[in-house]
């Protein structure tokens, strides 16, 4: 798995670097994935900032984002032409044709949207799915490019523009045949000779790509064709070749490979390991010596600290005496060693350098050494795999496979009523016991009343006869 090296940013913008894909004179590419686990490449120049905006084109990894300090591209997932090279051999006939049209069309886009590439060689031309890829757009065309596929102007200081890349084509054209570079040389001073005196044999090429690549390496700059006049028609397409697999896909093939309760222990432990998640702080790291003073009375059977930088809950049950302290199984325990071996055997997990005062070696100068704690190689890994993410974005009690024990459990709510409910209840039981006393004493009024006016109101008795 690609590495960082100290010194590498973790994130630029909203891109996760999962490690370097290359660096030479004109910057640093890396292997990034957005928070979605999209994969893309980010590129940090060095020096002044390349000339480039976005571009599409089917063989040209298209250019996303133009950032300050960083360039952003999409992923080609696939090997160089020089490392594809050197799997199957050169190329020949029409999947030669094929790969030459492919490249001049990119250059043509390029050029026809007033952008050079400046740095075309056979380690800017990945082999992916749907054809070549032209990557890294915007080199300078100067001294530093790769020296035999330098265009003779740029070598006596001039500027090497769209002809420069025309020139850098048909000697990766003549690479792709042969598997050697052109111009090659053992000193700089025979390169540029070569560069600017010498023609290349070109009779390994077929007939129809031959007049091509020869009028390309011409001395002269405007005696060379334009990248458009170098398309050739063909049906003929260049076979993929397989590329670095993604972060994700490294994890997976670790957590299938694993057992059902190694997977669990892995998914616990990167939970726990996940930014903003609470872990135990790590120990300081293992005083170091220098090569030229080991320490003295080593251990006989000297062992790895895994717990070191670990969460408590995962690192309290791997003993560093061999035996477990409860006196039972050590299954636990060897599931824990054994994942933690094969998470720094794949490099998902390393132990971070720490910095030493510099002690002069007979191979140089030590200035730093391998510490005790353990960390994620990078936390890119928490967005290009999707099995995390998938842990990650659900409930704690759902991704811990201890949670439902060790968290407390909610209690019960009781239901309350709103306080405006409890008044509203309130004020209208007063108001019913107001309004039944008062019924009562309206009754009790009304009887009194109708037995003082009744003898009054009682009709006089008839008069008798007599």
């Amino acid at each position: 798995m690609m590495r960082s090296v100290p010194g590498d940013p973790e994130r630029l913008g909203g891109y996760w670097l999962a490690g370097r894909l290359g660096a030479g004179r004109h910057g640093v590419v890396y292997d990034a994935y957005d928070d979605k686990g999209r994969r893309f490449a980010v590129r940090v120049p060095r020096g002044p900032a390349p000339r480039l905006r976005p571009v599409t084109h089917p063989h040209l990894a298209g250019v996303l984002e133009v950032r300050p300090g960083y360039v952003v591209s999409e992923f080609a997932a696939g090997p160089s032409l020089r490392e594809a090279l050197a799997r199957r051999g050169p190329y020949a006939g029409e999947e030669l044709i094929a790969l030459a049209t492919a490249v001049a069309s990119a250059l043509a886009c390029l050029h026809a949207a007033g952008l050079v590439h400046g740095d075309l060689r056979p380690g800017k031309v990945l082999l992916a799915d749907g054809g070549p890829k032209v990557i890294c757009p915007g080199g300078s065309g100067s001294i530093g490019a790769t020296r035999t596929y330098l265009a003779p102007e740029a070598v006596t200081g001039r500027q090497a523009d769209a002809p420069g890349d025309v020139f850098a084509w048909g000697g990766l054209v003549l690479f792709a045949a042969t598997g050697e570079d052109p111009f090659r040389g053992d000193s700089l001073g025979e390169v540029m000779h070569r560069l600017l005196s010498c023609d290349p044999d070109l009779t390994v090429l077929p007939p129809p790509l031959r007049d091509l690549v020869a009028s390309a390496l011409s001395k002269d700059p405007a005696a060379r064709p334009s990248a458009a006049a170098l398309l050739l028609p063909t049906d003929a397409q260049v076979p993929a070749l397989p590329g670095p697999p993604t972060l994700g896909e490294v994890a997976e093939d670790l957590y299938t490979s694993l057992t059902p309760a190694e997977q669990h222990r892995l998914r616990d432990l990167l939970i726990d390991l996940a930014p903003g998640q609470n872990s135990s702080a790590s120990p300081p790291p293992r005083s170091s010596t220098s090569p030229a003073q080991p320490a003295a009375n080593p251990p006989a059977n000297p062992r790895p600290q895994p717990s070191a930088g670990l969460p408590a809950h995962f690192s309290a049950s791997l003993p560093q005496d061999g035996h477990d302290r409860q006196g039972g199984s050590l299954t636990g325990v060897h599931e824990d060693e054994a994942v933690l071996a094969r998470l720094l055997e794949t490099g998902l997990l390393v132990r971070p350098s720490v910095a030493v005062p510099p002690v002069r070696t007979e191979v140089g100068t030590l200035v730093a050494v391998t510490g005790d704690r353990l960390a994620p190689a990078t936390a890119a890994l928490f967005h290009a795999w999707p099995r995390l993410r998938g842990w990650l974005d659900r409930p704690r009690e759902e991704t811990r496979s201890w949670a439902r024990a060790c968290l407390p459990q909610p209690r019960a709510r009781r239901r309350r009523l709103p306080a405006v409910a409890l008044v509203a209840a309130f004020a209208l039981a007063i108001s019913v016991v107001t309004v039944a006393r008062d019924t009562r004493r309206t009754m009790q009024w009304l009887g009194e009343t109708t037995s003082r006016v009744a003898p009054i109101l009682a009709p006089d008795p008839p008069p008798t006869r007599r």
